[in-house]
């Protein structure tokens, strides 16, 4: 809500009694013939200034006419512009990562499980990963819960691709020990 603007008293005449000549409907401040003096007592009428000689009102604007126009408002009544939103903080990348890291760990310790753990630690790296993005451009705050998740992570892909080798040695190992087991001897039916 805009304060009181201090403006000159109405006029006690209205216009009909032609203390100043009606405004235009189309621009109904300003005045189409002299103003009036705004302190005057009866209907005494300010001589019309020259042509292009506007008198100088401290704070009034330029080429407005005292007593018709109003001043224009006060610099500190500017208003004031709106402050920039200010952005939370995006850390559930790196939060991700930290959760995922872990279980991948987990499931690469689990023997048979290495799947598992690959495709949670890929998932992982790639949530830290881009947490770090975030982090570096200045989205997130999560620096230290970015960097361990990345490194749980890491790992438990590291474990889950070790135990997906070691799962495809012991069947290969299976597959030439069942192999290399020779044939039972053939055993003929008696004759009879």
């Amino acid at each position: 809500m805009r304060p009181a603007m201090p403006y000159p008293p109405r006029p006690a005449l209205p216009h009909a009694t032609g203390q100043y000549p009606a405004a235009s409907p189309a621009r109904p401040f300003v005045a189409t013939g002299a103003p009036p003096a705004p302190y005057a007592a009866g209907p005494a009428v300010m001589a019309a200034p020259e042509a292009g000689a506007v008198p100088e009102v401290p704070g009034a604007m330029p080429g407005a006419i005292p007593g018709v126009m109003p001043a224009p408002a006060p610099a500190a009544w500017a208003p004031v512009p709106a402050a920039a939103p200010v952005r939370e903080a995006r850390n559930g990348l790196g939060l991700a990562a930290v959760i995922l890291g872990p279980i991948a760990i987990l499931f690469g310790l689990v023997p048979l499980t290495g799947f598992v753990a690959v495709v949670l630690g890929i998932v992982g790296l790639a949530l830290g990963l881009a947490g770090v993005g975030r982090l570096r451009k200045g989205r997130a705050t999560n620096t230290v819960g970015t960097t361990i998740g990345v490194a749980l992570s890491a790992i438990g892909l590291a474990l889950g691709i070790y135990g997906v080798v070691v799962m495809f040695q012991a069947t290969n190992q299976l597959v030439d020990d069942l192999n290399s087991i020779p044939a039972p001897p053939s055993v003929s039916a008696p004759a009879a």
